[in-house]
């Protein structure tokens, strides 16, 4: 039961940003222009904003599940190669390059 409630709460997460990206970055619960009817000189939506929201939502979570699911894990020792032996040499050579630029100005 704990592991369901764990695995249940991961995808519930994932609802949750999906509805927070749909909010802050795709318009929010407005549907397009081009899908409303007006009527004396009222748009009316012809499909409910409810409905565009739930289907950001939906296409956003199927986007991130197809993404997880065709994206290999990667290992916290991977991560740690990568930060010890690629990015710490190319920060102290970024300090570098900048400091010579400071110089020569």
């Amino acid at each position: 039961m704990r592991f369901g409630i764990v695995f249940a709460f991961k995808w519930l997460r994932m609802l949750a940003a999906c509805a927070l990206i749909s909010i802050l970055y795709l318009g929010g619960w407005s549907g397009p222009v081009f899908a409303t009817l007006s009527v004396g000189g009222i748009p009316v939506p012809i499909v409910p904003e409810e409905i565009w929201f739930l289907l950001r939502v939906y296409l956003l979570a199927a986007f991130f599940v197809v993404l997880s699911w065709s994206v290999p894990r990667v290992r916290i020792d991977q991560i740690l190669n990568i930060g010890w032996k690629r990015l710490i040499p190319y920060s102290l050579l970024a300090i570098l390059v900048a400091a010579g630029f400071r110089v020569l100005g």
